[in-house]
């Protein structure tokens, strides 16, 4: 698989009081699991086989406003 491009959406997922902000996963050729991981943030979903995209939730471990 090989990600073609990611970008943050201005919608979100999950309860209240705890949201989960969707990320917009652009891929081509295959299948398996997308991953976001970095500092205080992780996410994973499972994309389908070819060229496509997938809104991937993405939670934020002790996040800090502003």
């Amino acid at each position: 698989m090989h990600v073609i491009s990611a970008e943050s959406t201005e919608l979100f997922t999950g309860p209240p009081d705890a949201p989960q902000q969707l990320v917009r996963v652009s891929y081509t050729g295959g299948a398996g699991t997308v991953r976001i991981e970095g500092d205080r943030l992780t996410g994973r979903a499972p994309a389908e086989p070819g060229d496509g995209s997938i809104d991937l939730p993405v939670t934020v471990t002790d996040p800090v406003a502003g």
